[in-house]
């Protein structure tokens, strides 16, 4: 929560600062979600040889970027701050046939911050790059087999504060983004208080690791 207070500190100061140069740029996009198979500090063979072939997941994001003109002297540059007011992530892996048929999905809701440049090298064309605070205020996750009669392992997680590094491509107001975000919720039990869910590679470790690299397509005004 110290980490949080911080940054809440930090967009305020910065928008008192520089209130009177900022311009909006509203954005949303949606698109893939490719969870790495790092994921609870697994490998691709672990999770092969757990039966679970494949992986797939989704993105949403809806923010602004507030562009600080004035600060570089060359009109096709700027900073800023980029925010995302909420964001959605879902990821999962599933087993094949020949398994139990147990899959693995995470679920994430929460708001991203930081710093951006952004350059224009021709009419209507900017990249902007980021680094973001990602500020996951709900975090789920459950191992569920496709039967009535399963009992499924679900775990939540308190607020949590990872990063997110990304790039974005705006040609007139088509986005494209890419981006790829580190977060390490403290999972635990719904059923079993007490119970994480942490890593394979550690057997003390409270906390599960869940990157995953975002491909998006959106709009921006």
């Amino acid at each position: 929560m110290k980490k949080l207070t911080f940054l809440v500190a930090l967009v305020i100061l910065s928008f008192s600062l520089f209130s009177q140069e900022l311009d909006n740029e509203f954005y949303f996009r949606f698109g893939y979600s490719s969870p790495s198979w790092k994921q609870l500090g697994s490998t691709q063979a672990e999770w092969k040889n757990s039966g679970y072939s494949y992986k797939m997941g989704g993105s949403f994001e809806i923010g602004n970027i507030f562009m600080i003109k004035k600060f570089s002297a060359e009109k096709n540059m700027a900073v800023g701050i980029d925010v995302d007011y909420i964001y959605m992530d879902y990821n999962q892996f599933y087993q094949d046939m020949n398994f139990a048929n147990e899959n693995f999905a995470n679920l994430r809701f929460g708001s991203k911050i930081g710093p951006s440049f952004s350059y224009s090298p021709v009419d209507k064309l900017t990249f902007d790059v980021y680094l973001k605070a990602n500020i996951a205020m709900v975090s789920a996750a459950i191992f569920y087999v496709d039967s009535p009669d399963n009992d499924n392992d679900v775990y939540i997680a308190k607020p949590t504060v990872g990063t997110s590094t990304g790039l974005n491509v705006r040609y007139g107001i088509l986005m494209l983004g890419i981006e790829f975000e580190k977060v390490c919720p403290e999972l635990e039990n719904h059923d079993n208080p007490g119970e994480f869910l942490g890593n394979s590679n550690d057997s003390q470790s409270t906390k599960s690791s869940l990157p995953c690299v975002n491909f998006t397509l959106g709009l921006s005004f």
